[in-house]
C-alpha cells in the first residue's frame, strides 16, 4: 500500500483513466479539489474492464482509495491542522493558470479512448457492410434489367416474325389480278380479249381491289399466253375459244 497519496499521483492516475477509458466528460485535472479528484477516480475505476491496460501506479492509487475508510474525515483534519498551507495554495493557485492554456492535451483523448475506438470500428464496419449490400443490390438490379431487355428483344423479334407470316399468308390468300384474269377467261369463252380484260378488272374490284385496266390487261395477257402454251385455249380472230 502507498504510504501517502500525493495530488500529483492523483492527477497522473486521472489522466491515464481519461485516456484509457475515453471518459466524456473527462476527470478534471486543473484547479480541482483533491477530494473531488479522489471521488472521480473511484467512480471511473468502476468502469475499468479486464482488457483495459493500466499502469501499476494507477492501480496502486485506485486500490489505496478503495481501502480508505473515510476520505472526508482525513480532509477535514488536514484543513484544521494547516489552514495556512491552504491559504498559501489558494494564493499560489493563479500560477497554475498558464497551464490551462495547454489544455488542448485533453482534446486528444478520443484518440486513445478504447470505447470510442471500438464504436468507430463498428461504425466503419457497418458502413462497409451497407456499401457492399448496396453494390450487390445494384449489380442484381442491372442483371435483372439486362435480362428483361433481352426478353423484350426476343419477344419483339417473335412478334415481327408472326406479323411477317400473317402478312405473307394474307398475301397468299388474297384475291389477285391473276385470279380475276383466270376466272374471266374460264367463264367467258368466245368473247374478245378486250371484253375479257374488262370483265377481269370488274371481278378484281368486286373482290376488294382497285380498278386499273392497265394492270388487268397485263394479267389477262400473261394468263392467255400461259394457257395457250399448254393448249388449254385458242385465240381465233382476237377471241378466246
Amino acid at each position: 500500500m502507498m504510504a501517502e497519496l500525493k495530488k500529483s499521483d492523483l492527477i497522473k492516475a486521472a489522466k491515464e483513466l481519461n485516456d484509457v477509458l475515453g471518459l466524456n466528460p473527462a476527470i478534471p485535472v486543473k484547479k480541482v479539489d483533491e477530494e473531488e479528484l479522489k471521488e472521480k477516480i473511484l467512480e471511473a475505476s468502476g468502469l475499468v474492464e479486464p482488457a483495459d491496460e493500466l499502469t501499476d501506479s494507477t492501480w496502486k492509487v485506485i486500490n489505496h482509495l478503495k481501502e480508505l475508510p473515510s476520505n472526508d474525515g482525513d480532509d477535514d483534519e488536514d484543513e484544521d491542522e494547516n489552514d495556512d498551507e491552504n491559504d498559501d495554495e489558494d494564493e499560489e493557485e493563479p500560477e497554475e493558470e498558464p497551464e490551462e492554456e495547454e489544455e488542448p492535451e485533453e482534446e486528444e483523448k478520443p484518440k486513445k479512448g478504447k470505447g470510442k475506438a471500438k464504436g468507430a470500428d463498428k461504425g466503419k464496419a457497418g458502413k462497409g457492410q451497407d456499401k457492399k449490400k448496396a453494390k450487390e443490390e445494384e449489380k442484381a438490379a442491372k442483371k435483372k434489367e439486362k435480362s428483361n431487355a433481352k426478353e423484350d428483344q426476343k419477344k419483339a423479334k417473335e412478334d415481327q416474325k408472326k406479323e411477317k407470316a400473317a402478312k405473307k399468308k394474307e398475301k397468299e390468300s388474297r384475291y389477285t389480278r391473276l385470279h380475276a384474269a383466270g376466272n374471266a377467261i374460264r367463264d367467258n369463252r368466245g368473247k374478245t380479249i378486250e371484253e375479257i380484260i374488262e370483265i377481269a378488272d370488274e371481278l378484281f374490284v368486286e373482290n376488294g381491289g382497285n380498278p386499273n385496266e392497265k394492270e388487268s390487261r397485263t394479267a389477262v395477257t400473261k394468263a392467255i399466253q400461259a394457257l395457250a402454251a399448254f393448249g388449254a385455249i385458242e385465240i381465233i380472230d382476237d377471241s378466246v375459244v
